[in-house]
């Protein structure tokens, strides 16, 4: 829903002046609980999107300079801009805002009872405007970013990148909303195996 919130007021805000479109996921329903700067357990009502990503940068961008993070999302800040009558609030769950990016491309088979998802297989089309949306948005928090690194440093280095097979195996709802994740795990594994050599990955 983030990214389609914001490739939506990207185009609205076409020839308009700059605009910070920040993302607030705070909800007493999210179970994330994070950690601050200083090690200490993050309260659970705390915005979960800084726990790992930075704020989308500033749109319309300017092409001369690098896209750079709008910064923190800090309370102070959207109450001056509430004062100036300069702050908006979208709220993007459930219908009718269920154009989520995508349209649940590769997350749902698509024909189910949910007539707001469209679903089906990723097309190539799709999977580009996926990738460049995620390379226009999505800034990995630095010290996040620094761990994979070094985590793959550590255990990938021996083969390239090219050759290593990354798998995710979504269970919980999804095992409801598309019936092919309904395979035992062995069946999955030979899948996996299968996909290994197909694309001549060795790891």
């Amino acid at each position: 829903w983030a990214l389609g919130w914001l490739e939506s007021e990207a185009r609205k805000l076409h020839g308009e002046a700059r605009h910070h479109l920040l993302i607030d996921w705070t909800d007493s329903r999210i179970l994330f609980h994070g950690r601050k700067s200083d090690g200490s357990d993050q309260h659970c009502f705390e915005n979960a999107w800084n726990s790992f990503f930075e704020q989308p940068p500033c749109w319309p961008a300017d092409q001369s300079e690098p896209l750079q993070s709008s910064g923190p999302l800090l309370p102070e800040m959207l109450e001056e801009a509430q004062k100036q009558g300069k702050l908006g609030v979208v709220v993007r769950f459930g219908p009718p805002w269920f154009q989520k990016f995508g349209e649940f491309r590769g997350a749902d088979e698509g024909g189910s009872q949910f007539q707001e998802i469209k679903g089906g297989r990723l097309d190539k089309n799709s999977a580009a405007s996926g990738k460049t949306a995620f390379r226009r948005w999505v800034r990995v928090q630095q010290h996040l970013l620094q761990r994979a690194v070094e985590w793959q440093k550590q255990n990938m280095s021996d083969l390239p990148v090219s050759e290593w097979l990354a798998v995710h195996v979504r269970r919980t709802d999804k095992l409801e909303q598309c019936t092919s994740n309904q395979w035992e795990l062995e069946d999955l594994a030979s899948q996996i195996i299968a996909f290994c050599e197909g694309l001549a990955c060795n790891g």
